[in-house]
C-alpha cells in the first residue's frame, strides 16, 4: 500500500514537471517567436519562482482585446493578482467537471447493471450501438442538445434551462453534456468487462446452482470487473478534458478554461493545469487504493 502511494506520487510529480515544462516551451511562441536555450531556461526559472510564490503571479488583462505592447508585458499595465479571481473560475469548472465525471460512472455502472438482465443477443446488439454512438464528435452532441432547447423553447415558449453561461452560473445542462460521452464510453467498457467475466467458470458454476442474476452482479462480477474499469478511467477522463475545453467555449461558460484562453500567460497556464490535474490525480489514486483493497488486486491506472 504504502509502495504505491509511494509510485503515485513520483508518478504526479513527473506529470507536474511535464507541465511545467511544455509551458516554459509555449513560452517561447506565445509573445513573438523566440526559440532558444535562453528564452526556455528563462522561461522555466521564471516559472519554477511564480509556481512555488503563486500569490505573486499578476494577471494582466487581455480579455477584451487589450494586447501586449512588447515581448512581455509592463507591469505597468492593467493588472492584478491571480487570487482571489481565479477560484472563481477553477471552482466552477472543478464542479461542472466533477459532477460530470460521477454522473457518467453512477449512469454507466447503473446502466450495466440493468443489461445484466437482459438477453445475450440483445446485450451483442446495445454493444453494437454503442461502438456507433460512441464515435459521434463532441461537438455534435452539444450543437444537437443547445439545438433541442432552443427548438423546444421557440414551440412551447418555456426555456427548460439557460444555455448560455457567461457571467451567470448554469450546472445542470453543462454536467449533462459533458457526461454524455463520458457514459457511453463507461457504459461500453463495464459492459464489456461483465460479459467476460460472465463466461468465466465460476459465473456459470454460481447460475448453474441457481444464484441469481442480481446476487452474481453485485457480489461476483461487477467486483472482479471493477478492475478492468478502472483501468480505462485515464481514457474517461482525457476524453471530458477535451470536452470542457469545447463545452466552455459554446455554452460560453467562464470556466477554468475560458480564463487560460483569455490570459495567455505561461504562469498562468501552468498553475491552471496543476491545480486542476490535483482532484483528478485524488479520485483516481484513491479509487485505486479502494479497489486494491477490495478485491486485494493490483490495479493499472
Amino acid at each position: 500500500m504504502v509502495k504505491s502511494i509511494a509510485d503515485n506520487i513520483i508518478r504526479f510529480l513527473f506529470v507536474v514537471i511535464g507541465i511545467v515544462m511544455i509551458s516554459a516551451f509555449l513560452g517561447m511562441t506565445m509573445y513573438g517567436i523566440d526559440i532558444s536555450f535562453t528564452s526556455y531556461f528563462q522561461n522555466l526559472n521564471k516559472l519554477v519562482i511564480l509556481l512555488v510564490n503563486p500569490s505573486e503571479i499578476i494577471v494582466y488583462k487581455d480579455i477584451y482585446g487589450i494586447k501586449y505592447p512588447g515581448p512581455f508585458p509592463s507591469p505597468l499595465e492593467k493588472n492584478y493578482s491571480l487570487f482571489p479571481m481565479f477560484w472563481e473560475y477553477y471552482l466552477y469548472s472543478i464542479k461542472i467537471f466533477m459532477a460530470a465525471l460521477v454522473t457518467a460512472m453512477f449512469a454507466g455502472i447503473f446502466l450495466t447493471y440493468l443489461t445484466s438482465f437482459l438477453p445475450k443477443r440483445m446485450v451483442h446488439v446495445l454493444s453494437r450501438i454503442l461502438s456507433f454512438l460512441e464515435v459521434l464528435p463532441d461537438i455534435f452532441v452539444i450543437f444537437v442538445v443547445q439545438f433541442f432547447i432552443i427548438w423546444f423553447y421557440k414551440k412551447t415558449e418555456i426555456l427548460l434551462f439557460p444555455i448560455a453561461g457567461a457571467f451567470e452560473k448554469v450546472y445542470f445542462v453543462p454536467i449533462i453534456v459533458l457526461s454524455l460521452l463520458p457514459t457511453l464510453f463507461f457504459y461500453k467498457v463495464s459492459l464489456f468487462m461483465t460479459m467476460e467475466e460472465y463466461e468465466k467458470q465460476y459465473a456459470e458454476f454460481a447460475v448453474s446452482k441457481g444464484v441469481g442474476t442480481n446476487l452474481l452482479f453485485l457480489k461476483h462480477i461487477f467486483r472482479n470487473a471493477v478492475i478492468g474499469i478502472t483501468s480505462h478511467s485515464k481514457a474517461i477522463v482525457w476524453l471530458m478534458l477535451s470536452n470542457l475545453i469545447i463545452l466552455e467555449r459554446i455554452f460560453n461558460i467562464y470556466g477554468l478554461t475560458k480564463y487560460i484562453l483569455n490570459y495567455k500567460q505561461i504562469e498562468i497556464i501552468a498553475f491552471s493545469l496543476i491545480m486542476f490535474y490535483i482532484p483528478i490525480f485524488l479520485i483516481l489514486l484513491i479509487s485505486k487504493l479502494v479497489i486494491q483493497r477490495t478485491t486485494g488486486k493490483e490495479v493499472m491506472i
